[in-house]
């Protein structure tokens, strides 16, 4: 953090200014990075869904990440039947 001049009204407010948009800055930031998914060659890491497996993986149990800062749940992806990609959810 940078040291304020607290003896002039304009430096006051000049340095409250640069620390708002700072602060906007860093939270629009954080706000872009939680849309963006990590990826390996195009395939997402955390995938949101059995659709975003990789192409010809097999049907079993898989962790999937609906919300990409969540842990993630554990659910059976179906990728046989009738156009494979199914999402089941497991208890």
């Amino acid at each position: 953090m940078r040291r304020i001049d607290i003896t002039s009204p304009h430096k006051i407010k000049g340095e409250l200014i640069y620390n708002m948009n700072y602060m906007r800055d860093i939270t629009n930031k954080a706000k872009n990075r939680k849309n963006v998914r990590p990826t390996i060659t195009g395939v997402p890491v955390k995938p949101k869904d059995c659709s975003e497996l990789p192409a010809g993986s097999s049907s079993r149990v898989y962790r999937i990440y609906p919300d990409p800062l969540s842990v993630g749940v554990k659910v059976y992806c179906e990728m046989d039947t009738d156009g494979a990609n199914w999402t089941v959810c497991i208890n």
